[in-house]
């Protein structure tokens, strides 16, 4: 059983319902729709070709614009986006490192 963490019960239901349902109340697609739909897409591309590092691929398409907004409407106030992230400061420091997104 899932607990909900400690920011909040309509924050939390916020975002299982913008990761995990096919339409929000804006009736905008979910982040969840929009990774299958751009996978198919890829896959689409590739026709025959296989392909490699998708992990890593994705990972990085999604988690730069991530941490670039999110540190966006922190203010730039690390510890305050990390809490939203759920990370720890320091691992959050270097994420923004590894995407040139501070220096």
């Amino acid at each position: 059983m899932s607990t909900v963490p400690s920011y909040g019960a309509d924050s939390w239901n916020a975002s299982r319902r913008w990761l995990h349902e096919e339409e929000t109340p804006m009736s905008h697609p979910s982040i969840e729709t929009c990774i299958r739909t751009n996978l198919a897409t890829y896959f689409a591309d590739l026709g025959d070709t296989e392909p490699g590092a998708l992990y890593d691929m994705v990972v990085k398409a999604v988690e730069r614009p991530l941490l670039d907004e999110v540190m966006q409407r922190a203010g730039h106030n690390q510890s305050r986006a990390a809490q939203w992230l759920g990370l720890n400061r320091n691992t959050l420091r270097k994420k923004l490192l590894e995407h040139g997104l501070i220096e």
